[in-house]
This record gives C-alpha cells, structure tokens and sequence, in this order.
C-alpha cells in the first residue's frame, strides 16, 4: 500500500537570468502532501515430517552366543502452525506530512528539499513487543531528471530523527510453578532430588502452550554454599545434592527477553546423610548381571543400630505407579540377589524403579533402572 496526494502548490514568479550567453529559467514552488504506506505479510507452515532408523548388525553375549540385530524404527511427526517458527504475521503502516520548498528549471527539471513529519506502527506476532509506535522528522533531497536523463530520479533522505516511541506492555511471566521439591519434602544431604518447574508468559510463551523455554527459568537458593551446586537454568528436570544440612528457601525465577520476571519459592529442610540407602545397582542403567543370569544383586547400607525384625523393606514400582514387594525383614537383606518375574518375549521388565525402606521410621530410598535387555 502506497498512497500520496498533494494538498496544496504555491508557485512563485518565473524568474530569467544569464550564465553568460546561457539563459537560466526557473520558478520556485512550495509543496504539501500528506500519504500513507504500509505493508503486511502472513506466514502460515503445516504439514508432516518423517524420521526413521535401520539398525542391521550383530551381537554376542556370554550364555546366548551370536544373534542378528535387525532394529526398524519410524515415526510421523505433524508440523503444527502454532509453533512459532510456522506461524508469523507481520503489518506495517505509516503515515507522514511533507513540505517540500523547491526550484522547477526550465519548466520540468525540479530539485526540492523534503522536511516530513511521520509516524510508524508495526505489529509482529511472535515477538515482542507485539507492537510498536515511532513518530518523528526525517529530511532529504529529491530531483527529476527525466527530461536530461531518462527515468533518472533523485529520493535522498537522511536517517529518522525520533522523537516519541512507544511499546506495548511488556505483560510478565505468571508465577512459576514448582513440581519438585514440594513445601517441607524429606531432604537429605548427599542425596540428589529434582528439580522441576514450569512458568507461563502471555508474551513470550510458546504459541501452542504459552511455557516459556527452560532456558529463561533459574534456581537459587538463601544458603549460598548452594550457589555452585544449583543448575544454570532448569532444562531437563536437573537434580542438586546438597552438600550441607539445614533450613533452606529455594526459589525459581522465570525472565522473559524483556527483564520482566516473576518468581515463586518452596522451603526445605535439608537433614544430615541418611542412615539408610541404595549402593547397588547404579541409578539409570541395566545391572550387570542381568542380562547374563536373570538376576539383579540388591545392596544397601544402613548406619547406626540393627533395626526391628522386618522393618526393612526392598520393593519395585513399575512405571503405572503399583508397588511390588520384593523381600522383607531385617539388615541381613541389605545384601541379597533378586530373580524380577519372568516377562513375555524374555525382554524384562523395562524401566523400573527400586525401593529401600525403613518403615519405622518412614524412610523410603528409590533408584531408577533399566532391566531390558536387547535379544
């Protein structure tokens, strides 16, 4: 869109003279106009996207000897328009006021210096600001000298001078939700817990959910021994041990592009190393011998006195959350090998969590692990 009309022309006397035997004719003039311009653009993308993967091979393991790996894996992932990278709209518009004093030589040769008053809004969405508003002055030079050199035109203007800009509202993030820790959680020191949380900007928040990206959240803590230990930002549920006991306020804060920021805050109390825990097997991986004889070597420590008859616990949970029993009794179970039940298709029982407990005194340590294992 571009549109200019001119409102008023004063055109003063002809006036002649002489550069020595060539005469120069020209007539001043004084014009006003007033125009607008403006644009926009409308960027939609969907559509659908295929990943795959062929595994082709072989292995060998101890007991079972030589086997073909033959793995195919495919999968359609829909490219939605409310990702923000597959939906942008932009418009422009201005407006603008031109006086323009000038010369006419010769009856079409014209050379004017252009003073205009304009104003500017553009709207963007994802962005932000969504919207914005500059007025200002800007000046130039413009000719045409079509009749001495064709289709050749002058439009020279030298750079904005703003004099009012506007945004609109930076709106701040809503206060962060905490999934982990919770208000007065059993905490211990030397026992990594997660870290998990969330926050929501109307702004800056994804087009399909309204989150603001992991990288824009940071945890921090009122001990500042516990400033090294905290994570950067709170991508992938990070964990932090604890290195020290004692009262302690952990805060989330979320900040978007703009500064604005909100924050929301849980209390903990951090105890001294447990008494009781996991030693084996290791956190997220398969324990070593059970792909070999079917059995998983169960190991725990617990300090201090013997505890009651049966008032230690191993059990498992699986991933829908129902808890199974493993074995009950005293600290002589502490150090026992467990057969997990046999799974159809002999490829176990998948990801699993592993619990240790001393139930008088309400103590529950959990492991994940994977027991699965590739045929």
């Amino acid at each position: 869109l571009k549109k200019e009309v001119e409102i008023l022309r004063l055109l003063g006397p002809t006036v002649t003279f002489h550069v020595g035997p060539v005469p120069v004719v020209m007539q001043p003039s004084f014009v006003v106009s007033v125009g607008v311009s403006g644009k926009y653009e409308i960027k939609v993308s969907f559509g659908v996207k295929h990943e795959s993967s062929l595994q082709v091979g072989v292995s060998y393991l101890k007991g079972s000897g030589w086997s073909l790996i033959n793995d195919r894996q495919g999968n359609w992932t829909p490219i939605s328009p409310l990702e923000k990278e597959n939906l942008r709209i932009k418009f422009a518009l201005e407006a603008f006021a031109s006086a323009s004093p000038g010369l006419t030589f010769y009856g079409t040769i014209t050379a004017a210096v252009v003073a205009q008053v304009f104003a500017k809004f553009d709207l963007e969405i994802p962005r932000n600001p969504w919207w914005k508003l500059v007025a200002g002055l800007r000046f130039g030079f413009k000719a045409d000298l079509s009749p001495l050199f064709k289709d050749v035109k002058l439009d020279l203007m030298a750079p904005d001078i703003e004099l009012l800009k506007l945004d609109s509202p930076n709106s701040p993030p809503d206060t962060p939700i905490i999934a982990s820790p919770r208000s007065n959680q059993q905490a211990f020191t030397l026992v990594p817990i997660v870290l998990s949380g969330s926050a929501f900007d109307l702004d800056d928040g994804e087009l399909a959910t309204g989150l603001l990206p992991c990288t824009a959240l940071r945890w921090s803590s009122s001990n500042s021994l516990d400033t090294p230990l905290l994570p950067g930002n709170a991508c992938g549920n990070p964990t932090v041990t604890f290195q020290t006991p004692g009262q302690r306020t952990l805060t989330l804060t979320a900040t978007d592009p703009r500064g604005a920021s909100a924050s929301a805050r849980v209390e903990i109390n951090v105890q001294a190393a447990p008494s009781l825990r996991i030693l084996t097997p290791q956190a997220n991986t398969t324990p070593p011998n059970y792909c070999l004889r079917g059995t998983v070597t169960l190991e725990g420590q617990l300090d201090g006195s013997g505890p009651a008859t049966n008032d230690l616990r191993w059990s498992w949970r699986d991933s829908s959350g129902v808890v199974s029993e493993i074995r009950r009794g005293g600290r002589e179970i502490l150090n026992m090998v467990w057969t997990p039940p046999s799974v159809p298709g002999g490829s176990g029982l998948g990801r699993i969590t592993l619990r240790l407990e001393q139930i008088s005194r309400s103590l529950v340590f959990e492991v994940p692990v994977n027991l699965i294992c590739i045929n």
